[in-house]
């Protein structure tokens, strides 16, 4: 019989459709406990498996890690780089690593605000209170107060750069050579008249310093006829802290995360600064110690170290991905560096390369005399004379001489054509 003719035999009749009759089908108890425990074990797994993914989650990878910052200002932190060891709290590596970034940008974004030259905010009296009140007495934070007594203390006068800085920042940003000369008092006769006026007050405590009165206190000095060369000349800042800012931001944020309990990991710069945030003697340490020549880096010896040290290694050639901005190269093998000699304005390359290292000095310490030196200053040399023993140490590169002092470093393999003084 077709389909059709079934399905028009069942429309035809009018009478209801019976459900077929139930078949009971007896269920083994036995069958019903193994499946209620195989249901219950399905069960438990299921909730491992999340439990496990969950936890594992929130617990993230132990060992180093950089931790990026989230900061507010779009500058803060850029140049920096924390590194740390997560998970030797014992606490989850994700949980720490988020509360470290936290802490990390809220003090990035502080010390960005408080040594801004340039622009005010507000509630953080910073260093561009001092620009806009030139001889009159303001009260600054404490941790920028700190930071002007360091300065005082230590005689450099590479702080009062600031009428020579634009003219170097463009000399380094330049493309060809015939821009970087318009800058560059080498070879321009107006530049080379402007830097050396300019220096002349840069370089006098009687045209500009720093007075400290105490509690928070401080006046910057400026003579009435430096104030009418700045006015001339379209200057509006007096002091900027330059290559020590990092310097200076590093000790900063090194001082937070140690307080907030945070010690294992380092903090360093793009120019060559590092701090270690613990006091544990770990591993030794190898770097190289590179020179330039002719367009190309090449080694001269291998220096090897052990943590904890505070320290830097700033060279007078372009080595990172940053340096771009602080260097300018000729097309006849001349580099223009950032190292500034306040008595001159003039930049230097005398000197190479050099390390300092210290186990009870600060950051800031270390790059005010390391600047000294490399621009050709002496506060370097009086502050560190003499003092290159135990916890301290210095390598220095200059031509094909390599100096060594003090007890944290070792020189090891030194390339052909360079010689070792081991000065004690």
């Amino acid at each position: 019989m077709s389909r059709m003719a079934r399905e028009s035999r069942k429309r035809s009749t009018g009478l209801p459709r019976l459900p077929k009759p139930v078949e009971t089908i007896e269920l083994d108890e036995g069958n019903s406990s193994r499946r209620l425990w195989i249901i219950c074990g399905l069960l438990a797994l299921s909730a491992a498996l999340i439990f496990y993914a969950v936890s594992t989650l929130l617990r993230g990878e132990s060992g180093y890690s950089v931790i990026e910052p989230s900061c507010e200002e779009p500058g803060a932190g850029q140049e920096l780089t924390l590194n740390y060891c997560l998970g030797m709290s014992g606490s989850s590596p994700r949980l720490e690593s988020r509360e470290i970034a936290l802490i990390y940008s809220t003090a990035c974004d502080y010390i960005y605000r408080l040594l801004d030259p340039s622009q005010e905010y507000g509630s953080v009296k910073n260093l561009a209170l001092l620009n806009n009140n030139p001889n009159e007495t303001v009260s600054v934070d404490p941790e920028l107060y700190s930071v002007l007594e360091l300065i005082e203390a230590s005689g450099t006068r590479s702080v009062y750069l600031s009428p020579l800085l634009i003219d170097y920042y463009n000399l380094f940003a330049s493309s060809w050579d015939y821009e970087a000369m318009e800058f560059d008092p080498a070879f321009s006769s107006s530049q080379e008249g402007y830097f050396s006026e300019a220096a002349s007050y840069i370089n006098s405590r009687e045209h500009i310093r720093l007075e400290l009165e105490g509690e928070g206190r401080v006046r910057l000095l400026v003579s009435e006829e430096y104030l009418d060369f700045a006015e001339q000349n379209g200057i509006d800042e007096y002091i900027d802290l330059y290559q020590l800012k990092n310097a200076f931001t590093l000790d900063y944020l090194a001082g937070i995360l140690r307080n907030a309990g945070y010690t294992y990991g380092y903090i360093t710069s793009s120019e060559g600064y590092i701090i270690n945030l613990d006091d544990r003697s770990g591993e030794p340490y190898s770097i190289s110690l590179i020179d330039y020549e002719e367009g190309a880096i090449k080694g001269a010896a291998t220096v090897s170290y052990s943590s904890p040290v505070c320290g830097l290694y700033l060279r007078s050639f372009p080595s990172g991905e940053l340096d771009g901005m602080r260097f300018y190269e000729y097309e006849n093998g001349e580099i223009r560096t950032p190292y500034i000699n306040p008595a001159t304005g003039l930049c230097s390359d005398e000197i190479s390369g050099i390390i300092l290292g210290s186990r009870e000095k600060s950051c800031s310490e270390l790059a005010i005399a390391a600047l000294e030196l490399l621009s050709g200053g002496t506060a370097g040399e009086d502050a560190y004379s003499g003092s290159f023993f135990g916890e301290d140490g210095m390598i220095i590169l200059s031509g094909s001489k390599i100096e060594l002092y003090g007890g944290i470093f070792e020189i090891g393999t030194v390339t052909e054509g360079y010689s070792l003084e081991e000065v004690k």
